[in-house]
């Protein structure tokens, strides 16, 4: 069986982004994508269950790490986090570049918690992405 990425089961449609920027970093060590289903279960008392599910097509998370950027890659991120032009915290969306080769886009779902070190680095922990569907771009 072939590899299969997420943009494999995104639906076949592009999305447009709100913002035309792309973030084109590297990830720094293992990310993890998280893919789940949009449904619902409801259980009784009895233990039965009822399930809905509203939609066919995955939901993905992008969790990248970030953890000794240059001054300069840090601050495309607290840009793209902070502009109202880009991200504006986790209410716009705009262009990720993943390292499968595809575009994606994604919103921020989360805080921005920034650590700086020794010697000017920029260090995030892990960003998290909610990836929106597949890129225009």
């Amino acid at each position: 069986m072939a590899e299969k990425k997420m943009w494999d089961y995104l639906a076949s449609a592009t999305t447009s982004a709100d913002s035309t920027t792309i973030l084109d970093i590297s990830p720094q060590g293992a990310y993890v994508e998280t893919g789940s289903k949009n449904v619902v279960i409801h259980t009784g008392d009895d233990n039965s269950e009822e399930r809905i599910i509203f939609s066919s097509s995955g939901v993905f998370f992008l969790n990248v790490p970030w953890r000794a950027l240059s001054a300069s890659d840090g601050g495309l991120v607290v840009d793209a986090y902070h502009s109202t032009t880009i991200g504006n915290g986790n209410s716009r969306s705009f262009h990720y570049a993943h390292d499968d080769g595809h575009k994606y886009v994604v919103r921020f779902d989360g805080d921005l918690p920034r650590s700086r070190g020794l010697h000017g680095y920029h260090g995030f922990g892990t960003v998290k992405f909610k990836v929106l569907g597949k890129s225009t771009l």
